[in-house]
């Protein structure tokens, strides 16, 4: 009897023991070695937080302290910037191999660093131009990186982009041919009525520039550019920046931009199907957007794959006939390049890209 009971206890126990192991494992039919059991997850983490890897194993581990940047209310007129704190909390180096750039916004890595030694930290800078959006923004960026666990992490940018200092006109068209560039007046005001004051004034290559008050405080004020017609001619594109007292907008940027003197037409040349040796034409139009009358000097290409058969005037435009040969083409050249060049009598130098396909 008592060897009975023994044997009885026996077979629960292994049963009991079995039950427990399969608590922990799940058997998979056919095979010999059991598969964990994974938690059921937890509720779902508040929205700036991220998943905090295990520090010091599994290789490099990229951690950030928040995931999503609300800047809030922001001016319209202003450049802005979000900054996302990392860390290495791996034990090998982190390398971060990109940071997608989109829609206007630029994501960089502060000091250029790309590679963090395990504890190390670093900052993802992502600028963008808010001149360029109205009302409520939300962009996402990426920042791709050796870690294998979370290759790619998602970084949110957020903002309510408002006017805080109105400016009229909203970019400068300038013609090189009239009195100051025919350059408008500028027109700041604050919208809320706020009384503000002019505090500094600048234009890429110095070539527009205003008189104004520093000590002169208002809630709206009208600058009359003066535009040097020799420097806009060497900065055709560029801005305007009025720094300003204003508390919630201490700059306001107005872009301009130029209609140049002289354009060539096409403004590229490409060439498909080519063969190597083997000539083919295209014809090139030269033209003063003026309508003032003018003199091609000389014309030539960099690598010498270009030369001019003619020569035409028509009225006061030019049109040169080209002829283009393609170079030998090596193993793994599938393109050449060359650029053709176009001097104008009293200096001006016009230039056109040509690519070619073999």
């Amino acid at each position: 009897m008592e060897r009975g009971r023994i044997l009885v206890f026996a077979v629960i126990s292994t049963v009991t023991l079995s039950l427990i192991g399969c608590a922990e494992h799940v058997q998979v039919s056919g095979g010999s070695k059991p598969v964990p059991v994974l938690p059921k997850p937890s509720a779902g983490p508040a929205e700036n937080a991220t998943a905090q890897p295990e520090i010091g194993k599994g290789g490099p581990k990229i951690s950030f302290e928040k995931v999503i940047c609300d800047r809030g209310e922001l001016d319209s007129k202003r450049k802005q910037v979000c900054e996302f704190a990392f860390s290495n909390v791996g034990d090998a180096v982190l390398k971060i191999d990109r940071i997608e750039t989109c829609c206007g916004f630029r994501g960089t890595l502060k000091g250029g660093r790309k590679e963090y030694a395990p504890g190390e930290q670093g900052i993802v800078v992502v600028e963008f131009d808010a001149s360029r959006f109205r009302g409520s923004l939300t962009k996402y960026q990426h920042v791709y990186s050796n870690d294998k666990s979370s290759p790619r992490v998602q970084l949110t940018t957020k903002a309510t982009l408002v006017e805080k200092v109105r400016v009229e006109p909203e970019e400068l068209r300038l013609l090189l041919g009239e009195e100051d560039a025919s350059c408008p007046q500028i027109k700041l005001a604050s919208v809320d009525n706020q009384a503000f004051s002019i505090k500094s004034f600048a234009s890429t290559g110095n070539c527009i520039s205003v008189s104004f008050d520093r000590s002169a405080e208002a809630r709206s004020f009208v600058l009359e550019p003066r535009v040097d017609i020799e420097k806009l001619k060497r900065n055709l594109n560029g801005h305007v920046r009025i720094g300003l007292t204003y508390p919630q907008c201490d700059s306001v940027i107005i872009p301009f931009a130029a209609l140049a003197e002289f354009a060539l037409e096409p403004s590229s040349i490409i060439v498909r199907d080519v063969e190597a040796g083997k000539p083919t034409t295209r014809s090139l139009w030269v033209l003063n957007n003026y309508g003032e009358d003018f003199e091609i000097e000389s014309a030539s290409s960099d690598k010498g794959f270009i030369k001019v058969l003619s020569q035409e005037k028509v009225g006061r435009r030019y049109k040169l006939e080209l002829e283009i040969t393609p170079p030998p083409v090596g193993d793994k050249v599938a393109v050449f390049t060359d650029v053709f060049r176009v001097n104008i009598k009293g200096g001006r130098k016009l230039s056109v890209d040509c690519r070619g396909f073999y």
